[in-house]
C-alpha cells in the first residue's frame, strides 16, 4: 500500500503564529486525506505495514479488534501544559485516530521542564500548534485539530461537538475547569478530570475516582463545593 508520510516543516523561531498556524492546517488537512479520504477514522491504517509495525506491541496487548476501537476514537484535550501535553502524547502513542487539542497559552521555557515534545526551539509558539507540529512526525495517520483558544462557556457548542468519546479536562484555573465540567455533564460527555498532583512524592497514592471521593485534594474540593 503506497502512503505519502507527511513531514511539517521545522519553523524558525521568527516564524509568526499564523505562518505556523497555516502550516500545521495545510498538513492536518493532506494527512486526513492521504489517510481517510472517505472521512472515517481508523477503519483502514491497521492495515498499512508501517502503521500496523508501529503499534504492534499495543496489538499484541490488547488484540486486533481493541486496537481498532483505539484507532477509531476522538478525544478532545483541553489544557496542554504539563499534564495535558503528556497525556494528549500518550494518546496519540497509542493509536488514537482523532485528537482535538486545546489551550490558549505559549510555550515558554519555564514549560520545559514538564511538557512532553516542547523544545526550546518552540518557545513562543502556542502550545496546541507545538504539539500538532510534533505529532504529525511521530503518527501522522491521526486526524490532529489544534486550537489556540480559551475555553469557556460561550465556546463549549464548539468545542465539544462532533461526539467525543472522552473529554481531558487538564485545566488548570478553577473557573475554566468548573465551566468545562459543567458543559461536558450537560452533554452527557465522558470526562476525565485531572486534579491536584503538585508537590505530591508517592505515585502509588494515586488514585482514579468519582470527584466527590477525593480526600487531600484543595483543587478537587474547591471544584466540588464551587458556587453555582
Amino acid at each position: 500500500m503506497n502512503r505519502k508520510l507527511a513531514i511539517v516543516k521545522q519553523s524558525s523561531n521568527k516564524a509568526t503564529t499564523k505562518q505556523i498556524m497555516k502550516e500545521c492546517t495545510l498538513e492536518t488537512g493532506r494527512r486526513a486525506c492521504d489517510v481517510a479520504t472517505n472521512g472515517t477514522v481508523g477503519l483502514d491504517i491497521l492495515s498499512d505495514e508501517i502503521v500496523s509495525e508501529q503499534l504492534t506491541r499495543n496489538i499484541q496487548f490488547f488484540g486486533l479488534e481493541s486496537q481498532r476501537k483505539v484507532t477509531e476514537s476522538f478525544v478532545t484535550i483541553i489544557g496542554l501544559g504539563g499534564v495535558g501535553s503528556h497525556a494528549a502524547s500518550m494518546l496519540l502513542r497509542s493509536g488514537v485516530g482523532m485528537l482535538l487539542l486545546v489551550d490558549f497559552d505559549q510555550v515558554s521555557l519555564s514549560s520545559l521542564n514538564r511538557h512532553a515534545v516542547a523544545t526550546r526551539e518552540d518557545v513562543g509558539i502556542p502550545k496546541a500548534l507545538c504539539l500538532q507540529k510534533h505529532f504529525s512526525t511521530i503518527f501522522p495517520e491521526s486526524q490532529i485539530d489544534a486550537r489556540v483558544q480559551l475555553f469557556d462557556a460561550s465556546a463549549a457548542e464548539e468545542l465539544l461537538s462532533g461526539h467525543p468519546d472522552f473529554v481531558l479536562d487538564c485545566i488548570d484555573n478553577i473557573d475554566t475547569k468548573v465551566a468545562l465540567l459543567a458543559a461536558c455533564v450537560h452533554r452527557g460527555l465522558k470526562v476525565i478530570s485531572a486534579t491536584g498532583a503538585g508537590a505530591r512524592a508517592d505515585p502509588t497514592r494515586i488514585r482514579v475516582a468519582d470527584l466527590r471521593e477525593s480526600i487531600n485534594d484543595p483543587l478537587s474540593r474547591t471544584v466540588l463545593f464551587f458556587p453555582g
